[in-house]
Order: C-alpha cells, then structure tokens, then sequence
C-alpha cells in the first residue's frame, strides 16, 4: 500500500517544539478506499510567530481546514516545497486522499489543482462555509469526515485510484516499464496521469522511488549501497544526485538527523 512519509519533525527543528501533529486511521468504509489518512496539527502556542516547514513531495492532494487561518479546501503540490510557511496560532485538519482520488471524486482535472487550492465553496455550492467556521474543532473534523464519506459513497476505486498502491512496493525501473504496468503508450500515459495526478508519468516514477527510498532508509534501516541494486539504480552518484533532487539532502544527511 502506498502510505508517502512527511518528516517535518526532522527537517524542521521547532516544528515538534511549536505543533502537536498526529496521523490516525481511516475508519469510515466508504472513505477508506480513497483516503490514506487523517491528519491533524495544531500551534501549541498563540503567539503570532513564523514557522517555516519542508513538505515533501507524495503525488497527493489533500482536503483540510483551518479554523484560527478560516480556509477549508483541496490543495496539492508539484514538487518538495522547502518553505511553507505555517501562521500561529492555526488549527489544521486534513484527510490525505490517495493519488487519483481527486480526479475520481470531483470529475476535476488534478492538473488545475497542483500547486494550487481550490475552497470547498467553489466546487459544492450547497456548502455553507459561515456555518462550518461556527463548529468547534471536534465538530468540523466530524463534519469533514462525513462530508467526505458521503462523497465516496457508491463509488469504488478506480485503476487510477489504486496504481500507486499497485505499484509502491516495486516501483517500475523506468518509463517504458510504467507505460507496459498501466497498458496505456507514452502519449496516452501523458495524457491520462496529467487529468488523474497532474504529474507526468516520468514525476510519478520520481515520487513512487523516492518514496520508497525514505520508506527503506527510515523503517527497514536499509543501507544506501543495498537500496541501488533493490531500486536499480545505475549508480552511487545517480541514488544521491535523485533522493538530493526531491528532499534537499542526502541519504546520509537524512541518516544522520535521524540518529
């Protein structure tokens, strides 16, 4: 299953000081097959300071809100964003919904997304956004959880919905070997993963890898040398000039935060 690592904690050294942040489980059975996870994170204080994060790249694209900041919304990015910028005090909650989920559940093209934010008013007329900033915090995660549960309800996961979960633990070589795994050629691939990821085919191939690579380096304590061969890598230099591409450090700087 594809499940993209966020090490804010890590990059950021006053997140953990400044934000209380916890994943929890999809419970919900209709939302379970769209969602990876809920997210929450609040300021644990309500001074007015600047926390700068790293948020690095996953393919996905996310629905949350935030009460204190007033915004509720889709949102995603292209790319590892080494300077987003959090505004105290906030009280943030978030379902990070799988790669395609977007696209299969609004009809929109994930690539008018990307990099971008889309309020919830602006796609569902019916909501009534002056009402939902009047529920406390406890309420307005329940309400964006049913909201998205009724969303789903009915539908079920497409193949573009599941491909990152198809492919997250054997990522293919290359793009020929992703064009074969989906059945589609190159220029119907580039096509199609623009309307359902708003990434080109060669992206989701760089964030299914990189992920993978954070995933052997963090949890299975995999040394780097083992990870070319298991990746196929062509080399040393080709492993760290890639994960350094997408996170800004390399393996062993990651390492060695970490210890």
């Amino acid at each position: 299953m594809y499940r993209p690592i966020q090490i804010p904690h890590v990059l950021s050294k006053e997140y953990a000081k400044y934000v209380f942040h916890r994943e929890m489980e999809i419970e919900l059975p209709n939302l379970r097959g769209f969602a990876i996870y809920a997210f929450e994170a609040y300021s644990k204080t309500k001074e007015p300071i600047l926390l700068t994060e790293t948020i690095l790249m996953q393919g996905t694209i996310d629905i949350g809100f935030d009460l204190d900041n007033r915004w509720i919304g889709f949102g995603g990015i292209k790319r590892t964003d080494y300077e987003f910028n959090w505004s105290f005090p906030f009280r943030n909650f978030g379902i990070r919904l799988k790669p395609g989920a977007f696209h299969q559940l609004t009809g929109i093209p994930a690539s008018s997304i990307i990099d971008d934010f889309i309020p919830l008013a602006k796609i569902d007329e019916k909501f009534d956004e002056e009402a939902f900033f009047q529920l406390s915090f406890e309420e307005a995660k329940l309400f964006l959880m049913n909201y998205m549960e009724e969303l789903c309800r009915h539908k079920i996961p497409d193949q573009y919905t599941t491909l990152f979960d198809d492919l997250a633990d054997d990522p293919p070589t290359d793009t020929g070997e992703l064009y074969d795994r989906v059945g589609l050629s190159s220029r119907q691939c580039q096509r199609v993963f623009a309307k359902h990821y708003g990434f080109s085919p060669k992206m989701v191939l760089t964030i299914l890898r990189f992920q993978k690579c954070l995933d052997l380096l963090i949890n299975a304590e995999v040394r780097t040398n083992d990870m070319i061969g298991e990746l196929d890598y062509y080399d040393q230099a080709h492993f760290t000039n890639d994960f350094k591409r997408a996170l800004g450090l390399t393996p062993r700087e990651l390492i060695e935060l970490y210890r």
